[in-house]
């Protein structure tokens, strides 16, 4: 089992599943699995939406290569909010969308493990997700969960 202390409150989570998740270590070997989020909102710069589209197809083929490995169940941009300007950015063609951020749903052995994993998305070497802003937070067992 696991211990953190949730970045919203000091009470401590715990939790412990049996579903495999990729380690991170490139030999395939596989761990206890722990859910997590990434709630990784955008700078919120005039620059932001045209460095994300710049580097979105990297983003988006490392998405599904780790989806395919297990460690992501879920992955999406959310919009602004509607009196936002990014939806008349220069840098949306027709047919794209205004993005102001990103959720994402992963398996992984730790949180450490998860955060390296957003410390190595495009997203955060590019300058997209707000350092400060953004939070991996780890979901805790449901009753029924498999021992």
């Amino acid at each position: 089992m696991s211990e953190h202390t949730s970045s919203i409150d000091s009470s401590p989570v715990v939790t412990d599943t049996t579903q495999e998740a990729p380690n991170g270590n490139g030999t395939g070997q596989k761990t206890k699995a722990k859910l997590f989020f990434a709630f990784m909102p955008d700078y919120e710069d005039e620059n932001t939406l045209t460095k994300r589209l710049k580097v979105r197809e990297e983003h988006l083929q490392r998405f599904q290569r780790d989806k395919e490995n297990g460690m992501f169940t879920f992955g999406r941009g959310y919009l602004p909010p509607p009196q936002s300007s990014l939806y008349s950015h220069p840098s949306l063609k027709p047919g794209q969308q205004a993005m102001a951020g990103s959720v994402l749903l992963m398996t992984s052995e730790s949180l450490s493990a998860a955060w390296e994993r957003v410390k190595d998305d495009v997203y955060w070497t590019a300058g997209v997700w707000d350092k400060e802003r953004g939070r991996v937070e780890e979901f805790v067992k449901m009753p029924g969960d498999e021992e």
